[in-house]
């Protein structure tokens, strides 16, 4: 009996680990370089498995690709859980952290929304991550506003949290980090 359940948990373990080689492979072929196709035979080389055991990991080609869109959502959402309400120095900390690592791979994300279905239904999952964050952590600066004008705040403080934001700010008009952070932490203080 013992031996049939240590096999049970060593299968169970070989599977997740195998599950989380195809995933690391989606991310290391697909996120440097968004507007390349997802190859099942390019993702089952590098994760050291075939292409049919990707296949009965995760069905198909989308839903690999979702797994692999859930489970990067699931890290960012943790790591945003950690910045707390109300810290305007912690969300501008964490914005530039999060953006310096991902903003690069969100704006490739962004440059073939139109033309992959599967990167538009990520980006509008990731836009209202972004959205429920913002309202969270920066709740005190729309405490006293209601109805219309608190949509407009609120979509203010998006704006200015967005990774658009970033882009303008440090790539285009080439902003250093520390400028960057300046910058918003200014913009959000307005909001007082």
């Amino acid at each position: 009996m013992k031996s049939r359940a240590y096999r049970q948990v060593a299968r169970a373990v070989s599977t997740e680990e195998t599950r989380a080689a195809i995933l690391d492979a989606v991310d290391a072929i697909f996120l440097p370089h968004p507007g390349r196709t997802l190859s099942l035979e390019a993702v089952a080389e590098r994760a050291g498995a075939t292409v049919q055991t990707v296949l009965r990991h995760f069905g198909s080609k989308a839903g690999l690709f979702e797994a692999a869109a859930r489970r990067s959502f699931e890290k960012v959402k943790r790591d945003r859980d950690q910045v707390p309400a109300g810290h305007l120095e912690a969300v501008v900390a964490y914005l530039t952290r999060h953006y310096e690592e991902m903003g690069p791979m969100v704006l490739g994300l962004l440059a073939v929304e139109n033309d992959v279905p599967e990167v538009a239904r990520i980006l509008q999952r990731g836009r209202e991550l972004h959205r429920a964050w913002v309202e969270r952590v920066l709740a005190p600066l729309l405490k006293r506003t209601e109805g219309p004008e608190r949509r407009r705040r609120l979509a203010m403080l998006v704006g200015a949290t967005d990774v658009l934001m970033w882009r303008i700010l440090r790539l285009e008009q080439g902003l250093s980090k520390r400028d960057y952070q300046r910058s918003v932490l200014e913009l959000l203080e307005a909001f007082r």
